[in-house]
């Protein structure tokens, strides 16, 4: 039975501003709701990866504030024990073995052993990881180590999730096994948080989706309403020869009004793609003009918009890469200040 929503993230004008002068976070608000899934997207140093570790208590905001069931992140304590977090870096020691990893997690949230064994062999199942049990993390393929970092990050069951690219490196079956997963978690009342660049995963998955450009949301709504609002989708014609007049007739269409058009034709083997508004656009005077020029359309269809085209017309996709390594070095920094000193587990 899903939970009455409850805000169980809250994440207020966050900004985050790196010693070197990286403005990654520039007043960043939004919250997801206990039984929702939310996702991060947008481009390459959008400032996805600086939230999740702002939320995952690993790096510090600038200003702003972020709360986790009404708990502020500074308070790193009580906010771990209440997340699930994987991120881009597993943080597997190379030389532990999967089993070692998993008995060293249930170890700092306080699992009993029974419960925490019974517990891992769920997970283990369900990421199809039984056999690298005995296995250590530094043999395992990238793609096996994600799915360890993210059997951990459940390990504890969690109120909430932050999961960075969670899908990156796994193969079809795994993704979609992780999909169904998630879904099954945010039908129990789980607040699922995650970034990807995956349009068709955000589709699928989310109820809500905020799309970050240069460290800001650009657009925030359902994969429905961004795409109603943004994504135009095209019309495809496909004719019978004539391309070069096709064309022809198609600008004149659009100079008369009669074909809405935010892009130039495609041709390709007698198949022609316009990006149009269905709304504006009179099929029946564009047919007309086409057989004025002699064009015999064989096949005419809409094409529905979808969340690449609301991706590429909100986001800058000439970005630079996400400030990881300002986030590995701070991350550090807040070691050797003993981050973990107060008892609080790590993600």
């Amino acid at each position: 039975m899903t939970s009455p929503a409850f805000e169980a993230i809250a994440v207020t004008d966050l900004a985050k501003r790196y010693p070197d002068g990286t403005e990654a976070v520039h007043g960043v608000s939004f919250s997801v709701d206990c039984g929702e899934i939310v996702g991060l997207v947008g481009p390459n140093g959008a400032g996805k990866s600086t939230v999740l570790n702002m939320l995952a208590t690993l790096v510090t905001s600038t200003s702003g504030a972020a709360h986790v069931f009404g708990i502020s992140v500074s308070d790193r304590a009580a906010v771990r024990p209440l997340l699930g977090v994987a991120l881009q870096a597993t943080g597997l020691d190379p030389l532990m073995t999967v089993r070692d990893h998993f008995a060293v997690h249930a170890a700092l949230y306080g699992l009993p052993a029974k419960a925490a064994a019974t517990r891992a062999g769920e997970l283990l199942d369900v990421f199809q990881l039984g056999p690298t049990r005995e296995r250590r993390a530094g043999e395992l393929s990238g793609g096996t180590q994600r799915r360890v970092s993210l059997a951990l990050s459940l390990l504890h069951r969690p109120r909430a999730l932050v999961f960075d690219e969670p899908t990156v490196g796994l193969d079809p079956a795994v993704r979609r096994g992780l999909w169904e997963l998630l879904e099954d978690l945010r039908s129990q009342g789980l607040a699922v948080l995650f970034s990807t660049h995956y349009m068709d995963e955000a589709d699928r998955l989310c109820q809500r989706i905020e799309l970050l450009s240069g460290g800001r949301i650009v657009a925030s709504g359902t994969p429905e309403e961004l795409k109603a609002r943004v994504a135009t989708g095209g019309l495809r014609l496909r004719i019978r020869d004539g391309a070069d007049r096709a064309e022809a007739a198609l600008g004149l269409a659009a100079d008369h009004g009669i074909l809405r058009s935010r892009g130039i034709p495609t041709v390709h083997d007698g198949v022609i793609d316009v990006e149009a508004e269905p709304g504006r656009t009179s099929i029946s005077g564009l047919i007309s003009i086409l057989e004025e020029f002699g064009i015999e359309v064989v096949d005419l269809h809409w094409r529905e918009g979808s969340l690449d085209d609301v991706f590429v017309r909100l986001a800058d996709g000439t970005a630079d890469e996400e400030p990881l390594p300002s986030v590995m070095t701070e991350h550090r920094v807040l070691a050797r200040r003993g981050g973990h000193r107060r008892g609080g587990p790590r993600p």
